[in-house]
């Protein structure tokens, strides 16, 4: 009877523990999903530098190289990649570089442009598209047979 007491007692304070630690997940979630709708034309430069540092930090760490590896396959010194990393500006070339050694370079297919044709010039494009095919002139038809 007392074993059952105290096994219960420790799943009692197993099953507080959990809950806490969950409403806590729970709790960092809903501050990260704010933080996802930042209106990011009211930051400052020096933040929006911060946040892209610290989510190249994050893609560094979840493919879990360490600052050193990912400087020497972007083909930088690793103190470049700690300035980012601690908020601080480089080059856009270094970033670039960073990006690319992580593949993440996806992320600026956001600034890739497509050339527009106007209406006018597409009507007139439709316009000129052949309808029918024509036999060619003064050639005569060839026979395969040999009357």
């Amino acid at each position: 009877m007392l074993t059952k007491l105290i096994t219960h007692k420790y799943l009692y304070i197993f099953m507080i523990t959990f809950v806490g630690i969950y409403h806590l997940y729970i709790h960092i979630l809903l501050i990260k999903m704010e933080n996802t709708n930042i209106n990011r034309s009211t930051l400052s430069d020096q933040a929006i530098v911060e946040t892209i540092g610290a989510y190249l930090k994050q893609k560094r760490l979840e493919i879990n190289k360490t600052q050193a590896q990912l400087a020497l396959e972007a083909g930088l010194n690793r103190w470049t990649v700690t300035q980012i990393e601690k908020g601080e500006a480089i080059s856009l070339v270094s970033l670039i570089q960073i990006m690319r050694a992580l593949d993440i370079l996806h992320l600026l297919d956001i600034f890739s442009t497509k050339e527009k044709i106007s209406p006018l010039l597409l009507a007139k494009l439709a316009k000129k598209k052949k309808q029918r095919a024509r036999s060619p002139i003064n050639k005569p038809l060839q026979s395969d047979s040999s009357w």
